[in-house]
């Protein structure tokens, strides 16, 4: 008897249908996963329920439920939580998913900002059509972005250390000499230029004056003092590059020029010791470029420098690490690894460390303590530089910076460098002693900055 045909065609169906819901079933089950996960993270959104609407939505992203509107979700979840650091990466990728949402933008522009990432903000501002930066209240910027001063006096415990050297080694010794550097005034003035959107220029000029006074015992008598203002002229200018967001290239230079006067001794043998002055200029030139790369809540530094001091050789190394472990400008430290050889051909190893928090809406407080000796050491991409003519084996510094409004920013810093002053006392006419003591130089600086 023969079978029906259908009942011959059943296995073959059998087998059909297997291997179709094998085919399928992955898909169906991703297709539900992908609802799951939509309805539920849409529905933690509304309830703002951010911490879980974050593991959720992470998790689903790593599962392949990566679309817009679940890296927005995730996005918002964690700008809410004004952590804008870890929100800068989903809304990165949802402007890749869909380039011309404004609504991407938009929290993009103010994540960078909120991030203290303004090179990146600024980028993203001159992406946006005029009707958008419109309704930003936002404008393009203007060739000069911000002009900036600063000034301040600085001052030393050299009262003490005079009288502490006046009693050291002349009852045994034919001649001594000393520095002091009692005092300084500096001043500053520059302006940051934007050139591209990508690409910014800072110039400024310094000057500053430092008192100086020269003393010296010939067998026990000590001459009247040598009192000099000497004279520091300075150019700074630097570039600041932003090739992709997220990373930073800045080169700069510091030029500066140094007018003194010292008085100089020498022995006649019918006059004794007689003195003349001279008058002398100094050259010290620095050039530097750093790397910055933004790893979420971290950064990391790279930066060098070479130096030519009063014709001297120098060079400088230094590895960074930034972290902002809120994700945003409520907390944030930096720490740092120098490599110094400087322009008497010592090398230094530095240690810096800062941390700053923002103790009021507008007022931030910066922290900083550097160990090593800075003597050619600079810093802040080479603004600050410390061609001094002494030692310096400690500085600390606090600063208080005030947003007074949209476009003014206050600023006051307290620095307190430990400085080594030498004494130089010659037992006979060959053999010679240098001693040495630490003393500390405080500075005060005010800064105007205002924005346009």
């Amino acid at each position: 008897m023969k079978r029906p045909s259908f009942i011959k065609k059943c296995p073959r169906l059998c087998g059909m249908l297997v291997l179709w819901t094998v085919l399928l079933f992955p898909a169906v089950v991703a297709g539900q996963q992908k609802q799951n996960a939509d309805s539920l993270t849409y529905s933690l959104y509304q309830q703002q329920q951010w911490d879980e609407l974050i593991r959720t939505g992470t998790a689903a992203i790593r599962q392949g439920v990566d679309h817009f509107y679940m890296q927005m979700r995730v996005g918002i979840a964690w700008y809410e939580k004004q952590n804008y650091r870890r929100a800068i990466p989903f809304f990165c990728k949802a402007r890749q998913l869909n380039p011309i949402d404004e609504v991407a933008t938009e929290y993009l522009y103010y994540s960078y900002l909120l991030a203290g990432r303004t090179a990146d903000a600024r980028v993203v501002l001159s992406q946006l059509t005029p009707a958008h930066r419109q309704k930003l209240g936002q404008k393009v910027p203007s060739v000069i972005d911000q002009v900036y001063i600063e000034a301040g006096p600085g001052f030393s415990g050299t009262s003490d250390l005079k009288q502490h050297n006046k009693n050291r080694r002349q009852a045994d010794t034919i001649y001594n000499q000393a520095w002091y550097y009692d005092a300084l005034q500096y001043y500053h003035a520059g302006i940051n230029f934007n050139v591209l959107p990508q690409l910014q220029t800072y110039q400024g000029v310094s000057l500053i004056s430092v008192e100086a006074t020269q003393k010296v015992n010939y067998q026990q008598q000590p001459k009247p003092d040598f009192r000099h203002t000497a004279m520091q002229q300075e150019y700074y200018g630097n570039l600041q590059y932003t090739p992709l967001p997220g990373w930073k290239i800045v080169p700069a230079w510091h030029l500066t020029r140094i007018r003194y006067d010292v008085r100089n001794f020498k022995y006649d043998g019918a006059l004794g010791l007689v003195s003349d002055t001279l008058s002398l200029t100094r050259h010290d030139n620095l050039f530097w470029l750093a790397i910055n790369k933004e790893f979420g809540i971290f950064s990391a530094e790279l930066n060098g420098a070479l130096a030519s001091f009063d014709g001297s050789d120098a060079w400088q190394a230094g590895f960074f690490v930034n972290v902002y472990p809120l994700g945003n400008l409520k907390l944030y430290t930096r720490t740092g690894l120098i490599a110094l050889r400087d322009g008497q051909e010592a090398n230094h190893l530095i240690f810096h460390q800062s941390v700053g928090t923002r103790v009021l809406p507008s007022l931030w407080l910066d922290v900083s303590a550097t160990i090593g000796n800075l003597r050619g050491y600079t810093e802040q991409n080479a603004f600050v530089l410390f061609n001094i003519p002494e030692d310096a084996r400690f500085k600390t510094e606090a600063l208080l910076t005030w947003a007074a409004g949209n476009h003014l920013e206050l600023s006051l810093r307290y620095r307190l460098m430990r400085r080594t002053s030498s004494y130089l006392t010659y037992i006979n006419n060959e053999d010679f002693i240098v001693l040495e003591k630490d003393y500390n130089f405080n500075t005060f600086i005010g800064g105007i900055k205002w924005q346009f």
